[in-house]
């Protein structure tokens, strides 16, 4: 009977869907379909230019899907063992692509890059930011289209937009496709995977009245908790760079922020997101909360130190939430939206699109005018500027 894949994960809906003997594919995984309405777990890969396959267990024999990829782990690796080796012209034994570690494979197309691509400076920002840490010690082969699919829901939750997150992911494909000169045979992870969803174009931005309640010292005491807003608000900063703030990058006197650094879920990252230091100014309202903020603070080095006072805070949203509920707006916006919010009221006071590109840290204007939401005030104000 004919087999119809799909790149699914295997949920209950999924395999209701199927015909006896249909199958759903998730990598080198397999789930077919048997007449009784249970299924077979099976496997299907590469190595080395000779294909393995067969079966991992019935479910009706108790075998989960977690069995079933611990014994896929074990046959790969037996597989990788058995695979041939290939002989360059020199007879000199090298290994398949598909054995080659991905570290290797990586420094290999940025050299590449880097004499063919305009762009090599974001390649290896993102090489080196995201998808080394996330593949390292891995071996080509082992990567697979669930592991990329796991990669791109973890940089979903560490906030970074659709968009960054496809072209992350096409500097992993790229990698890949370097690769398959060498191995023709070697399969690319990425390809097949389900489209991410629509960057949302209707984010809302906070009013001067929503922004009042987040900041009343009676709604919310915290000077750390209203200072973090006022960084967002007031300054533009990102969630990861309010986190990443030292008091080092602070001059209260010049009125000007260095953005050196990240962090991003605990981990300290000694870049922004864009790969550059910038400096935005200590705007008037932002200032007085900032100077709150320096009065209060301890021996740590930190703006918003954790438990500990030698390393920052883990994230900002739980915090954020929490100030959302005490300022009775639950259904406000997100803390990203208070970047949207500065971007917009920047506009509205006049000031240009370049030099707001420049505070926002944006690769290009593009970028910078889908953080402006236009309001009838600021309609109103550009009106008044006409002769």
């Amino acid at each position: 009977m004919a087999q119809n894949n799909k790149t699914t994960r295997f949920t209950s809906k999924e395999k209701n869907a199927l015909k006896t003997g249909q199958e759903i594919t998730d990598g080198d995984i397999i789930w077919r379909k048997l007449s009784d309405g249970t299924g077979v777990w099976r496997y299907d890969f590469t190595r080395g230019g000779q294909r393995f396959k067969g079966t991992l267990g019935r479910e009706k024999d108790g075998v989960t899907l977690s069995q079933a990829r611990t014994e896929l782990q074990r046959i790969r690796a037996q597989a990788t063992l058995q695979a041939p080796v290939r002989r360059n012209s020199s007879s000199n034994a090298v290994p398949i692509a598909d054995q080659q570690p991905f570290e290797e494979a990586a420094q290999s197309f940025l050299r590449w890059s880097e004499a063919h691509h305009s762009d090599y400076s974001h390649n290896k920002s993102r090489m080196e930011q995201h998808v080394l840490p996330r593949f390292s010690g891995k071996v080509l082969g082992e990567i697979t289209s669930r592991d990329v699919e796991d990669f791109r829901v973890d940089l979903l939750h560490a906030g970074l937009a659709r968009s960054t997150i496809q072209r992350i992911v096409s500097v992993l494909s790229n990698v890949y496709e370097y690769a398959r000169q060498r191995d023709p045979n070697l399969r690319n992870p990425t390809r097949g995977l389900r489209k991410l969803r629509a960057e949302p174009t209707d984010i809302q931005v906070f009013d001067e009245a929503e922004l009042e309640k987040l900041l009343d010292p009676k709604n919310n005491p915290s000077i750390r908790e209203r200072a973090m807003v006022g960084l967002a608000a007031f300054g533009g900063l990102r969630a990861s760079e309010v986190l990443g703030l030292q008091w080092e990058h602070v001059d209260l006197e010049k009125g000007q922020i260095q953005i050196r650094q990240t962090v991003l879920d605990g981990e300290v990252r000694p870049t922004t997101k864009s790969g550059k230091t910038r400096s935005v100014p200590i705007s008037k309202s932002l200032e007085p909360l900032l100077m709150e903020l320096h009065g209060a603070a301890g021996a740590s080095q930190w703006l918003f130190p954790g438990r500990t006072p030698d390393k920052p805070m883990h994230q900002v949203q739980h915090v954020f939430h929490r100030m959302k509920e005490r300022a009775r707006l639950s259904d406000a916006p997100s803390f990203h939206a208070l970047r949207h919010t500065f971007a917009t009221r920047a506009l509205e006071h006049q000031v240009t699109v370049h030099v707001l590109k420049e505070w926002l840290g944006h690769s290009s204007i593009q970028m910078t005018e889908q953080y402006v939401h236009f309001t009838g005030k600021h309609s109103d104000q550009m009106a008044a500027l006409l002769p």
